[in-house]
């Protein structure tokens, strides 16, 4: 009878143990490392959006001797306010950039480049009327270039990089001013354009989103601010008589806002 009871107990004990072995080896594997999306990396994308500012210009009229006189006291007032104008400029703005990124624990930094198409489509035109007669302005802002070399910023969050951006820009200052005053009894002052290569600031912030490991899609605002740019003049003030120099002095800010798609040029998924 003793040994029956310990031939139980033994194959209660394999019995046992063979379950446990069982139920071990059915054990689903531990999960897999978590991926994490990383920055780090070249890219060049393309964007689209829209672009609204002025274009300021501030008028110095001639004086004495060859220009304006304080007779009438008001003319030269009403002359100079009529050239000086704000003109208002909106319209299309698209391109394409191209950058690096370098991403450290949650944060990225890096330097992006980009060229874009301006259109700036404001127009001006007033009549002024002084004692001397009337003053036809019409002014213009002619559609153009903009490109920008900035730094970027930010912090992340997995497949989200907010980020703020600021840098040098350059454009193309291509803005006609044209006055005529009292033509009817030969007092004219021809038409300029100031067209030149201007340079400025920019600064701005965006908001990035991973799609997946190769492309990702943004939303940001630039502010675009360039140095004021002048230019002078001289055209036959009393025909046919002598050339007065006349000055403008013209200041364009910028803003936009843009829409964008990146491709990533490399890995963008690693382990944690």
């Amino acid at each position: 009878m003793r040994k029956l009871a310990i031939a139980l107990a033994a194959l209660t004990t394999i019995a046992g143990t063979s379950a446990l072995a069982a139920d071990m080896a059915v054990k689903a594997p531990p999960p897999a490392p978590a991926l994490v999306f990383g920055w780090t990396g070249f890219y060049v994308g393309t964007n689209a959006g829209y672009d609204w500012g002025n274009n300021n210009v501030a008028y110095d009229p001639p004086g004495p001797p060859n220009g304006f006189t304080a007779f009438p006291i008001n003319d030269p007032a009403i002359y100079a306010a009529g050239a000086t104008q704000n003109v208002s400029n909106r319209g299309f703005t698209g391109g394409g950039q191209a950058g690096y990124n370098h991403q450290f624990n949650q944060y990225v930094v890096g330097a992006e480049a980009d060229t874009e198409y301006l259109e700036r489509s404001g127009r001006f035109s007033g009549m002024f009327v002084g004692a001397w007669g009337t003053q036809n302005v019409n002014m213009s802002g002619n559609s153009g270039w903009l490109a920008t070399i900035r730094g970027r910023l930010g912090v992340t969050f997995n497949q989200v990089f907010v980020y703020g951006t600021g840098g040098v820009a350059f454009t193309n200052a291509d803005v006609n001013i044209g006055n005529n005053w009292n033509p009817a009894l030969g007092f004219r002052d021809a038409s300029v354009n100031l067209h030149d290569t201007r340079t400025g600031w920019t600064a701005g912030a965006g908001l990035e989103y991973a799609l997946n490991q190769n492309w990702s899609v943004r939303a940001e605002y630039l502010r675009v601010q360039f140095n004021d740019s002048a230019v002078v003049f001289t055209p036959g003030m009393f025909v046919p008589a002598a050339s007065v120099a006349h000055g403008y002095t013209v200041d364009m800010p910028i803003n936009i806002v843009r829409v964008g798609l990146d491709v990533k040029l490399g890995s963008l998924i690693s382990p944690r």
